[in-house]
Formats: structure tokens, C-alpha cells, sequence
């Protein structure tokens, strides 16, 4: 019995994680229905771990279930992206005033270094400069240890992988912008001064939120033409 219980939760595990990659690199796009049955013969299992999956998913707010209807995978649309910079916004500069003094300064360092050689050539180097963008958001998440906000901007980056997908690849002008707030931003934690550093997060948060926003509203004005 408790070996089919461990079984159980392996699959339920494994299930959750390949739907889960599925949703976050766009495979299953914002709004694609979901269904069981179908899921269970793709992953090659039974309904009961795809189904555990879906409710774990579910309390992640990357899919929404429908009994008797089926699952649909979360939109992504204007109000989304707006209520999730607005969580960034609230927390990620409060970290740094919070608990600037425990960011690590050789991994800031190592992404400043990288900042400025994306910024020599953005054009050559736009992948990296979003692998980047999210290192430095990540080292910055490592240093607070309040395990309630961790937990939140997890999600919020999932949701944010999942905009990076939809909207693709951005203008030179705006990564090169981007580049030069987050060389700004280390700048100032790597002089202590978190009051700046939180300032400048914040305003780099407001500038990628409009970005975003803009991207998504003229992709729906060219579809209508």
C-alpha cells in the first residue's frame, strides 16, 4: 500500500512538471482547452496523476477548471499583465530596501559583467539578455527570506516566462533600455545604496510593464487589419 501511494505521488509529480513546462514555453497556449483523457495518452498515463496535476496547476493560476467542461489554460491578456508588474512592483523593491545588505555581490558582479557585454552588442545577444534579465531578478529573490513573498513572485515569474513566449522577440531600442536599467540597479546595490537601487527596480519594472503592454496592443491591432 505505501508503495502505491510513493508511485502515486511520483507520477502525480512527474505529470505536473511536463504539463507545467508545456504551459510555461507556450506549447499549451493561453486560452487552449485541455483535456484529460487526451493528456493521459500524450504523457503515457493514468487520468488520476494528469488529473492531480491539473488542481495543482490550478492553485497556480495557470490553468482554470471547468467541471464537466474541461480545463483551459490561463489568458494572457492586458489586465494580466498589469496586476502581475503591479505585484513585481510592490515586492521586488521592497526586497532590496528590506534586505539589500544580503544580496550576494559576487553573483551581482557577474551578472553586471554580463549586462555591459550584452549591451556592447544587443542585437547579437537578445536570448541571453532574457536569461540575464531573470538572473538578476533571481538573485535578488535569493536574499529575502520571507518565504510568503518567495512564494508569490514564483508565480508571477512563471506568469512572466509565459509573456516573454507570447510576446516574443522585442525591439533592440527596448532590451538596450533594459540593459542600461539593470547596470543602473546593480550599480547602486553594489554602492549600498538600496533607497536607489529600489527606486530604479521600481521604475525598470514600469518601463517593462509598458513595453509589454504596448507590444500586446499593437499585435491586436494588426490582427483586426
Amino acid at each position: 500500500m505505501i508503495l502505491n501511494t510513493s508511485q502515486k505521488l511520483t507520477a502525480s509529480d512527474s505529470a505536473y512538471g511536463m504539463i507545467k513546462a508545456r504551459i510555461l514555453n507556450g506549447e499549451y497556449a493561453p486560452n487552449q482547452m485541455l483535456n484529460e483523457v487526451a493528456l493521459s495518452s500524450e504523457l503515457g498515463m493514468s487520468r488520476t496523476p494528469v488529473r492531480e496535476a491539473l488542481n495543482k496547476l490550478e492553485h497556480e493560476m495557470l490553468v482554470s477548471i471547468f467541471p464537466k467542461h474541461g480545463t483551459i489554460v490561463s489568458p494572457i491578456n492586458l489586465t494580466v499583465v498589469r496586476d502581475l508588474f503591479q505585484v513585481r512592483k510592490l515586492l521586488e523593491p521592497f526586497i532590496i530596501q528590506q534586505y539589500g545588505c544580503r544580496i550576494d555581490p559576487e553573483r551581482l558582479i557577474v551578472s553586471l559583467k554580463l549586462q555591459k557585454a550584452i549591451r556592447a552588442d544587443v542585437s547579437a545577444a537578445t536570448q541571453f539578455q532574457y536569461e540575464a534579465d531573470e538572473d538578476l531578478h533571481q538573485i535578488i529573490l535569493a536574499a529575502n527570506p520571507n518565504r510568503f513573498i518567495s512564494e508569490t513572485l514564483l508565480k508571477v515569474y512563471d506568469q512572466n516566462q509565459r509573456i516573454r513566449i507570447l510576446t516574443g522577440k522585442r525591439s533592440p531600442e527596448r532590451l538596450l533600455s533594459s540593459c542600461n536599467e539593470h547596470i543602473s540597479i546593480i550599480d547602486s546595490l553594489l554602492s549600498n545604496d538600496y533607497a536607489a537601487a529600489a527606486q530604479r527596480m521600481a521604475e525598470h519594472l514600469d518601463a517593462s510593464c509598458h513595453a509589454t503592454i504596448h507590444y500586446l496592443i499593437s499585435v491586436n491591432d494588426a490582427g483586426k487589419d
